[in-house]
């Protein structure tokens, strides 16, 4: 079998080889013929040429006009002796006037030959040149003709023309040396080819027993010296078996070493992976998987999985899996705090029957409480709607009712609707003013002087302040000093916690506004003696909505969005805020900013490092 398939390659070999040089030679053969034959008719072309210039030097033009017979007749003679060629003089009608191999008494009975082709081309250009049968002489003849021009008018032809046979000699000559070149060629090809196939099929028969040792497992490398010293597709080839061999050895190496940095990985990861067989026996897993599953076990490989977790609900999952394979997604919960979401997908066992399953633990306890923010801050928002909506609905069907007749009790309930619309109104543009400052990224930060946009605070809420008899008071000996932020975020931050302030402390109490530096940092500070916040509740002083004693701060207009709003606002200026507070005792709101000479020096060290 191998011997014919030997033979089998070297026929196909020595065909394909033959074949595409027969073709390759015919190409060339071809196109070498027709370029020598363009050659030698382009030279041919300007030989009649030069002749026809030399001719039309001793024309003489004015005979010609006259049609002076006996002259022409001679001139065309002469003409046609001394350039070893056929003359012929025409006139623009394409008459024939005079022909070197025609007598006189003859030349009538020449066909017109105004519509020859060598005649028109002349028309169009300097010369024409034609290739054809003459009818006249019966033989093939070279043609080159060219317009006559006196006194700028065409007045006939003169017409040059010279035997094709020996052209056609030349091109016969090159036919059979083409045709004798290829056959010698082709000869020597075909035994070139015969002994290139013999070593072909030696090396072949090497790189077949070769391929077959490394399909069965052996990867010891050819000698190349067994394939020649040539450089050839076939060296190339054994060389490549060489390098596959040396790379599948590379490779297993590389692959075991992968199947630990797989298993380091996977140890790594945050979500616990666990890969179950049929047979309900653990294969594969990390120690983040135990880690979820409260699992203090060492070593829990071919254990059954229900040995390894003991979430009731988790192993009914599993037992269902395993009965009907199919993608699940669930979540557990294992304590209030800590709930799980598991996912169970199938996997082909390379030597059990059946699908396992890969079971993924992944702890989202984080994501289920910013769920519940969620919600909390969709209710507290419907309920902050609501209260101002449900006012203005009820005076409103109050004075539908029995009020609309009395001026008295319209301009009552006009008044209470109108509070309520603005603090209906002042809950939308907190809300608003929140989610732009959420949105916010990076902001340009500035220097500017704070003790300017505080001292005007001071004085727009002076008057509010002395409406509840309170005492606002300020502490600001800071002199000339520069902070770092957004001048328009910090002047809302104090207009804020200054209203707060307001708000929140009784009747004839004391607000107090102090400014302390210290060193590379500056601490702006409200403090009030109001009704003090629970150490329990400090925490959350900062969420959307939330109020310490909801009962009383229903008493009191506001949105519960405004230490949310100064809170990011702060955070967008890398300032610090935080509060110190007891109850019936009072509540101090600090926020920190850094000064500008700091900030300043700062970004220049980190431009140079």
């Amino acid at each position: 079998m191998r011997q014919l398939i030997k033979r089998s390659l070297r026929i196909r070999l020595l065909g394909i080889i033959l074949i595409s040089l027969t073709t390759g030679l015919l190409i060339v053969g071809v196109t070498s013929y027709f370029q020598f034959r363009d050659f030698l008719y382009s030279r041919v072309e300007r030989e009649l040429q030069n002749y026809t210039d030399l001719s039309l030097f001793y024309l003489n033009m004015d005979k010609f006009v006259q049609k002076d017979i006996d002259y022409m007749k001679a001139y065309a003679d002469s003409i046609a002796q001394i350039l070893d060629c056929r003359c012929t003089l025409i006139d623009i009608n394409g008459v024939v006037l005079v022909d070197s191999e025609i007598p006189l008494d003859q030349t009538s009975k020449i066909d017109n030959h105004l519509a020859r082709p060598e005649v028109q081309s002349s028309k169009d250009s300097n010369y024409g040149f034609y290739i054809r049968h003459s009818n006249t002489l019966d033989v093939d003849l070279l043609y080159i003709s060219k317009q006559l021009v006196f006194n700028n008018q065409p007045v006939g032809f003169v017409r040059l023309a010279q035997f094709a046979n020996q052209s056609t000699k030349l091109l016969r000559k090159a036919q059979m040396y083409f045709a004798l070149g290829g056959v010698i060629i082709l000869l020597l090809s075909a035994f070139l080819v015969v002994l290139l196939s013999r070593r072909i099929n030696k090396n072949v028969d090497i790189l077949t027993k070769k391929a077959q040792q490394i399909a069965s497992g052996d990867l010891a490398t050819i000698d190349m010296r067994a394939l020649g010293n040539y450089r050839d597709e076939i060296t190339e080839f054994g060389s490549s078996l060489n390098e596959m061999a040396i790379k599948l050895s590379d490779n297993l190496k590389k692959l075991s070493r992968e199947r630990r940095d797989l298993s380091t990985v996977l140890s790594s990861v945050n979500d616990g992976i666990l890969a179950i067989a049929p047979s309900k026996k653990i294969k594969f897993y990390n120690q983040r998987a135990l880690q979820l599953l409260d699992c203090n076990l060492a070593e829990v490989d071919n254990l059954f999985f229900y040995k390894v977790i003991r979430n009731q609900h988790l192993n009914s999952l599993i037992d269902t899996f395993l009965a009907k394979p199919f993608l699940i997604t669930d979540e557990i919960t294992i304590d209030k705090d800590r709930v799980f979401e598991v996912v169970l997908t199938p996997f082909d066992m390379e030597r059990e029957d059946g699908k396992g399953v890969v079971l993924v633990v992944r702890d989202i306890s984080h994501f289920k409480k910013l769920e519940k923010i969620r919600r909390d801050f969709v209710a507290n928002v419907s309920h902050e709607f609501k209260t101002p909506l449900a006012a203005i609905r009820g005076y409103s069907e109050t004075l539908l009712d029995w009020g609309l007749d009395d001026p008295n009790v319209n301009r009552k309930y006009i008044s209470k609707i109108v509070k309520q619309s603005y603090q209906l109104e002042s809950l939308v543009l907190d809300l608003l003013q929140l989610a732009r400052v959420e949105r916010l990224g990076n902001i340009e930060l500035v220097p500017f002087d704070p003790l300017m946009i505080i001292y005007d605070v001071l004085n727009e809420y002076r008057e509010k302040a002395l409406a509840k008899n309170q005492e606002l008071t300020d502490s600001l000996k800071l002199g000339q000093v520069l902070i770092v932020g957004d001048p328009e975020m910090f002047r809302s931050i104090f207009v804020n916690l200054l209203d707060n302030a307001i708000k929140y402390t009784p009747d004839g109490g004391n607000i107090m506004v102090d400014a302390q530096r210290n060193g590379d940092s500056c601490t702006f500070s409200v403090r009030d003696n109001g009704m003090g916040i629970p150490a329990d509740e400090q925490g959350r002083i900062f969420e959307r909505f939330y109020r310490v004693d909801k009962a009383r701060s229903q008493t009191i207009e506001g949105t519960g969005l405004g230490l949310s709003i100064v809170k990011h606002m702060a955070e967008l200026q890398k300032a610090e805020i935080w509060l110190q507070s007891r109850v019936n005792v009072g509540s101090c709101f600090y926020v920190k900013f850094r000064l500008a000479e700091s900030y300043k020096e700062k970004a220049l060290n980190n431009g140079v490092a």
